[in-house]
């Protein structure tokens, strides 16, 4: 397993993905507490965001499975 991003969708249906550089999961730990406190430490390299009627912006690298 590898971290790459975080993906949600807020309460006004508006989408976001913060990404990251790639970090290998502890196969040995998978749990959530875990997980969020590995990804706190690492450096966001890109964030994006989209509405419901399509509005969106990118900030910095484009993330690995964002759609515009």
């Amino acid at each position: 397993m590898i971290y790459r991003a975080i993906t949600a969708t807020l309460k006004d249906s508006t989408e976001i993905e913060i990404s990251f550089k790639r970090t290998l999961a502890n196969q040995k730990d998978m749990s959530i507490e875990t997980g969020m406190k590995l990804l706190g430490k690492l450096k966001i390299n890109g964030f994006a965001w989209k509405n419901k009627i399509g509005v969106s912006k990118i900030i910095g690298e484009h993330p690995k499975f964002w759609i515009k």
